[in-house]
């Protein structure tokens, strides 16, 4: 019996096979193609809207397929379980290690917003001085948190992007790709 999550299984691996969020989408196919990759990109919007799956997606293709997700050059922490200065100081170190497989190392910081105290001001640190092999995701449900103190000093040092719910149109088109 396979008890792997609906939402799982069907995620889009890839760009091309995300539906809905086309202005996103778009964005980002532009900065692979360009080549002018920035140091930190912040996902924002709902729960369950695709925030972490846009992520996955743009590390898929920046480095070359799904397969790049399993390799070291992908890591994907939820900071509402891993969010100690500990934890924020270990990614960071990780991130000055080269990219073994892709163009770069992909850190996605799910549920960002559970960021605090040194540990906020340690993740800020570290996007104010990247590393030129690692892009930092932070994706977050709380997109108002974002606008004041630390959190939006952080903001301002990512490209951004804020996802709505789809629509009952992308919702069919979404079942009928999944049929």
């Amino acid at each position: 019996m396979n008890t792997t999550a609906l939402h799982t299984k069907y995620r889009p691996d890839s760009l091309s096979k995300v539906i809905g969020h086309t202005e996103a989408v778009t964005r980002l196919k532009g900065i692979i193609a360009s080549g002018k990759l920035p140091n930190a990109i912040l996902i924002t919007g709902p729960s369950g809207v695709g925030k972490t799956t846009l992520a996955r997606a743009f590390a898929a293709d920046l480095n070359g397929g799904i397969s790049a997700l399993t390799s070291g050059d992908y890591i994907e922490v939820n900071v509402a379980d891993n969010r100690s200065i500990d934890d924020i100081r270990g990614l960071d170190r990780i991130s000055r290690h080269r990219s073994i497989y892709g163009k770069k190392k992909v850190i996605v910081l799910d549920e960002a917003q559970a960021l605090i105290g040194p540990a906020l001001a340690c993740a800020l640190k570290t996007i104010e001085e990247p590393s030129a092999d690692t892009i930092w995701i932070l994706c977050s449900m709380e997109p108002e948190k974002f606008k004041s103190g630390q959190y939006r000093a952080l903001a301002n040092r990512c490209v951004q992007f804020n996802l709505s719910l789809p629509s009952n149109k992308d919702m069919l088109k979404q079942a009928v790709r999944i049929c």
